[in-house]
């Protein structure tokens, strides 16, 4: 039970720490606390007494430091555990390995004035973090959810999850390049033409098609989960249709909005849940082809026998499975 609960609630503050991290770079908060881990060097508590965009800065540097005590807490209790469940500790192990390094780029990112390449690989490292708590969360709360879906349909699963992710990591590069206005407000074409001749405006240009690629995805893996599957994962399937509907049109909005910080905020939020869909989506399809680990199952008790026959240790393995 405590796994479980740690683990739901590393993916709830997650997903808050990259609200925060969103709202940080629109308000140009990035660099309004000049050292770290703490804001100032005068700063003695944990608790700041400061406010405007160093509080913004500190709240999501704060919300960072609780989720890896947090994760090392998860990791001591799975490494309690390592011997029944092997799998969750080797991932709780990565999870905190994870959330160091993203602390790491964290740093790296205050004291480099914010690089665009380390921007954007502290989100890309994020997300894979948030990816494997997710799944960590589902596997603490099922034993065995899996769906029989065709090797075809899993595939279409995985991909659209990538796509995703890959759209997520090439949004989180026009918004550190400054590109999310290069093309200026029109829904459709970059000043006048469908591709234009700048940098800037061509990485604009190349996260709104590829959208259309991750909505193809999305709509094609989902409808084929709808057809093959129900429950659960037939919910997540409609869920993620919609989402990457809603995703679309906030992005949309966003541009007309000129960037609205409530609207970008939400347009980030959704894309974040649609890519915990998707991880759950393919949490729940993965293959059930695994062999079973040595401790599983003693070999004496994989053999069948007959209720009146009792194998005797000379008798050859392969008379004692064939005899009546």
């Amino acid at each position: 039970m405590l796994f479980q609960r740690l683990a739901s609630l590393i993916v709830g503050l997650t997903f808050i720490l990259l609200l925060l991290g969103g709202v940080v770079h629109m308000t140009d908060s990035g660099l309004a606390c000049p050292t770290w881990p703490l804001c100032f060097p005068e700063q003695t508590s944990l608790i700041p007494n400061f406010g405007g965009k160093p509080l913004i800065e500190y709240s999501h540097r704060l919300t960072a430091k609780i989720v890896g005590v947090l994760t090392l807490g998860m990791l001591f209790v799975a490494f309690r555990a390592r011997r029944q469940q092997p799998l969750r500790f080797r991932l709780s192990l990565l999870a905190a390995v994870l959330v160091m390094f993203q602390g790491l780029l964290g740093k790296i990112t205050v004291e480099h004035n914010l690089p665009t390449l380390v921007s954007t690989g502290h989100l890309a490292t994020a997300m894979l973090f948030f990816a494997l708590v997710v799944c960590l969360a589902l596997g603490a709360f099922t034993v065995d959810d899996r769906a029989a879906v065709s090797p075809q349909t899993r595939k279409a699963t995985r991909l659209a999850l990538l796509a995703v992710y890959l759209q997520i990591v090439l949004g989180a590069f026009v918004r550190h390049t400054g590109s999310g206005l290069a093309c200026g407000t029109s829904p459709l074409l970059c000043v006048g033409v469908f591709w234009p001749a700048l940098g800037p405006a061509q990485l604009h240009m190349l996260h709104r098609y590829f959208a259309l690629v991750v909505t193809g995805f999305v709509v094609w893996s989902a409808l084929r989960l709808r057809a093959e599957t129900e429950g659960p994962v037939r919910r997540f399937a409609t869920g993620a249709m919609i989402l990457v509907v809603l995703q679309v049109g906030l992005g949309v909005l966003s541009v007309a909005t000129t960037l609205h910080l409530h609207t970008v905020t939400t347009h980030q939020g959704v894309g974040a849940i649609l890519f915990a869909c998707y991880v759950a989506l393919a949490y729940f399809t993965r293959s059930k082809s695994r062999a079973p680990e040595a401790s599983d199952t003693p070999v004496e008790a994989s053999l069948p026998r007959a209720d009146n026959h009792q194998v005797r240790p000379h008798e050859d393995v392969h008379q004692a499975r064939v005899l009546p």
